[in-house]
């Protein structure tokens, strides 16, 4: 038989597991929803910038040369 001492060590271990896992999941939670927000605003940015260089008379992006190296090469 077991003892009832070790059953309720074993129920207090796991329900500090559990609250540690809660926790760790509610941060993790909070982070990706702060980076989300934080990527929505960069798309949006991305996309009023690209709209404004389509715009007659907008600053044009100088074209990507396709072969050269990097200055660090």
């Amino acid at each position: 038989m077991s003892d009832p001492t070790d059953s309720g060590m074993r129920m207090e271990k796991l329900e500090a597991t559990f609250a540690y896992h809660e926790r760790d999941i509610a941060d993790t939670n909070e982070l990706v929803y702060g980076i989300s927000k934080r990527v929505d605003r960069l798309e949006a940015l991305v996309s009023r910038l690209t709209e404004r260089m389509m715009e007659p008379g907008g600053e044009k992006m100088p074209p990507l040369p396709d072969d050269e190296r990097p200055p660090h090469y």
